[in-house]
C-alpha cells in the first residue's frame, strides 16, 4: 500500500467521525399534516428534513474534496507522457498516385538524360501535374515517396560547370494533392536546406567527385536518407590525392539535423565502402538501395566491394559507425554482386535483382528471401533487356533495368517491377501473378 492511499484512508476516516447520522424515524410518533402553504415554499414542514440531509451531504462533499485534492496531486507528480507523432500508413495495396522521372531528348552537349517529373494516375497513366527543376538545375535525377502517396523527394541536378566538372545538387520536397481543382496545388516543390551536397555550396568548395547516390525517404516522410561519395584528402606514394569515400547521411526534414555515418570494419580502419558494392560512387541514385522498416527506426544497406552483405543499422545506436551498429541479413546470394537490394517494410522480407551468364545469354534474376533463415524463392527470370536507344526521348542513363523494382508493400505480396517483360514495361507482382500497368515509354524511374 502507498503513502497515498494510506493518506487517502485515514481522510476519509476523519470525515467520516464527524458526520452525524440522521436520528432513527419515530414510527409511533404521528407526522403532523402537511401544511399546503409550506409546501409552496414557506419552510414551516421542509426546513427539519432538509437539514437533517444536507449535514452529511455537506460532509461528503468535503471528503469528496480531499479525494479531488490528493488526485491532483498525484497528477502533478506523475510526469506526462508526450504523444506520439502518427505513425506512417501501412501500404497493402498500389497507391492510387505516383511520381514518374520521364526523360527529354539529352542536348548533345549533355549526355546525362534531361528529366522532368510527372504526377501520374496509376491505373491509367493519366497526368496529374508536370513539375520542372527550378533554374539553374535542369533535370531530375532520382526519386523516392513517403507510404501517405503524397510526399517525395526529388533530385535535381545541373550542367556540369566547365572549369571544376562540379554537378550542382539539390534536393526537393515535393508535396502532392491529385484532387486539387487548379494544376498549381497539385504539386508543390520546396527546395531542402540540405547544404552538404553540391548544391548547397559554390563550386570553389567542392572536391571534384562529389556526388549523390541512392537516396530513401522515410515511410512517414519526416528522414531523408542518401549515400554521398565525397572527395578526402589522402597520400599515395608521397603524393597527395583525393580519396572517395561513401558517407550516409540522414537528414530530418523536421529540423534540419544531419547525422552523418561512415563505415569502419575496426576502429583504426579507414573508412570502408558503403552503400554499394560495385565500387564507391558507382551507385545510381534512382536505384532501391536504402530500405526503411515501417517505423522509421532501422534502415537497409548494402556494404562492400570485397564481401557484399545486407546490413541492417539501428538509427538510435550513439556511434557514427554502421558496423557495430548494423547486423547482417541472413542471406547466401548466388552471384557476389547485386544491381538491387530492396527490404520489405516489415524488415522480414529481402528482395535482391542481379545478372548472371548462362551460356551466351545474360539473365536478369529477381530473387525472394527470408530475411531471419536466408531461404530463396524465385520470383522472375528473364533474359536481360536492353533500352531501345532509337525510342523517342528514352535513354538507359536512369536505374532501370531487367526486373528492376520500384516499389513494395508492407509484407512484399505485392510489388511494382520495371522490365519484367519484354519492351519497357512496367507491371504489379501479386506472388506469381503479373499484371501489366500503363507506362510512359520515356519514363526512366518512378516513386510510389
Amino acid at each position: 500500500m502507498t503513502e497515498l492511499e494510506n493518506g487517502l484512508r485515514k481522510a476519509f476516516r476523519a470525515k467520516a467521525s464527524q458526520i452525524m447520522p440522521p436520528p432513527p424515524p419515530l414510527e409511533l410518533q404521528p407526522l403532523p399534516a402537511p401544511d399546503p402553504a409550506a409546501r409552496r415554499g414557506s419552510g414551516g414542514f421542509w426546513t427539519p428534513l432538509r437539514q437533517r440531509w444536507l449535514i452529511p451531504m455537506a460532509a461528503a462533499v468535503a471528503v469528496l474534496a480531499v479525494v479531488a485534492a490528493a488526485l491532483a496531486a498525484t497528477s502533478a507528480l506523475t510526469p506526462r507522457r508526450k504523444p506520439r507523432p502518427p505513425a506512417a500508413p501501412i501500404q497493402i495495396n498500389v497507391p492510387p498516385y505516383y511520381v514518374a522521372l520521364d526523360s527529354q531528348r539529352p542536348p548533345s552537349s549533355y549526355p546525362e538524360p534531361v528529366a522532368t517529373a510527372t504526377v501520374r494516375d496509376t491505373a491509367t497513366g493519366a497526368v496529374i501535374a508536370r513539375i520542372t527543376p527550378p533554374s539553374p538545375y535542369n533535370s531530375f535525377a532520382a526519386v523516392s515517396g513517403a507510404t501517405d502517396d503524397r510526399t517525395f523527394v526529388l533530385l535535381a541536378k545541373a550542367p556540369p560547370d566547365p572549369f571544376t566538372g562540379v554537378t550542382p545538387e539539390r534536393f526537393y520536397l515535393l508535396r502532392i494533392d491529385p484532387r486539387a481543382p487548379s494544376a498549381s496545388p497539385r504539386a508543390v516543390l520546396t527546395a531542402l536546406p540540405a547544404s552538404d551536397i553540391p548544391g548547397g555550396k559554390s563550386a570553389s568548395e567542392l572536391p571534384l567527385g562529389d556526388e549523390v547516390g541512392p537516396i530513401a525517404l522515410s515511410p512517414d516522410g519526416s528522414m531523408l536518407a542518401a549515400i554521398l561519395t565525397r572527395n578526402e584528402p589522402g597520400k599515395l606514394a608521397g603524393h597527395r590525392i583525393e580519396v572517395l569515400d561513401n558517407y550516409l547521411y540522414l537528414y530530418d526534414l523536421r529540423t534540419d539535423q544531419t547525422r552523418i555515418w561512415v563505415r569502419k570494419v575496426c576502429g583504426s580502419c579507414k573508412l570502408a565502402s558503403l552503400g554499394n558494392q560495385a565500387g564507391l560512387g558507382s551507385g545510381h541514385p534512382g536505384l532501391v538501395n536504402l530500405s526503411w522498416t515501417a517505423d522509421g527506426k532501422s534502415l537497409a544497406f548494402i556494404s562492400g566491394p570485397g564481401v557484399t552483405q545486407l546490413r541492417l543499422l539501428n538509427l538510435s545506436a550513439h556511434s557514427n559507425n554502421v558496423q557495430p551498429a548494423s547486423t547482417p541479413f541472413a542471406i547466401k546470394a548466388p552471384v557476389s554482386h547485386w544491381s538491387q537490394a530492396v527490404m520489405t517494410p516489415d524488415a522480414k522480407t529481402v528482395f535482391l535483382n542481379f545478372n548472371y551468364v548462362t551460356g551466351y545469354a545474360v539473365t536478369a534474376g529477381l530473387m525472394r528471401y527470408s530475411a531471419a533463415t536466408g531461404r530463396l524463392a524465385t520470383i522472375n527470370t528473364v533474359p536481360l533487356i536492353l533500352p531501345d536507344r532509337r525510342a523517342a526521348g528514352y535513354s538507359n542513363s536512369g536505374p532501370l533495368t531487367a526486373n528492376t523494382i520500384l516499389w513494395t508493400n508492407y509484407d512484399g505480396s505485392k510489388l511494382i517491377v520495371a522490365d519484367a517483360k519484354p519492351g519497357h514495361t512496367v507491371g504489379v507482382y501479386s506472388g506469381s501473378h503479373y499484371t501489366p500497368l500503363p507506362w510512359a515509354a520515356d519514363a526512366i524511374d518512378a516513386a510510389w
